[in-house]
């Protein structure tokens, strides 16, 4: 992969890589330092990657960099298991306090938001192997054949894995009542 391609890469997914790098972690600050690290590894094995300039290259070396956080995520955790601080994620809502015409609209808003708030809390909670899955699926987009290829596990594990935190944030909202 030529610097070029590189650049090229970074500059049509590095954000997503980042935005990834922040659910992941919690913490703006770690997730700044993940994706340093995930970038970084690319360079040192960009000899290895084939970007080759298409866009579908370019999509699996992206996933291959998400696998590349998750693995150094994976890592980072372990040696930090002794002194693991509970990070509470930002509400990343950053929409402008517009004027709503009616009650209803501020009403709807406010519950829109205690609602995601909540769901980003319930994905917290989640076993680290359930919440990569749900991370990759829904904030990177990946497909369950990417998924399973970057954490080289088969496919129906992946499928497993979603439908199990799919079902305990389920329970947890409707335990804070909330229909679903």
């Amino acid at each position: 992969m030529t610097a070029d391609e590189m650049e090229r890469l970074i500059t049509l997914y590095g954000q997503s890589i980042y935005s990834f790098c922040c659910h992941l972690t919690g913490s703006r600050q770690t997730a700044d330092d993940l994706y340093q690290d995930t970038l970084l590894k690319a360079v040192e094995l960009c000899h290895k990657l084939n970007g080759g300039g298409k866009a579908e290259e370019l999509k699996a070396v992206r996933n291959y960099l998400i696998g590349i956080a998750v693995r150094l995520w994976k890592n980072q955790s372990r040696k930090n298991y002794s002194r693991r601080l509970d990070i509470s994620l930002d509400d990343e809502s950053n929409g402008s306090a517009s004027t709503l015409s009616s009650m209803q609209n501020v009403e709807a808003e406010i519950e829109n938001r205690e609602l995601i708030l909540k769901l980003r809390q319930s994905v917290k909670k989640l076993p680290e192997k359930l919440r990569v899955v749900i991370y990759m699926y829904y904030t990177v987009g990946m497909d369950i054949k990417e998924i399973a290829e970057e954490l080289h596990i088969p496919q129906g594990t992946v499928k497993s894995r979603m439908h199990k935190a799919r079902i305990k944030i389920m329970y947890e909202l409707e335990a804070d009542g909330y229909e679903i």
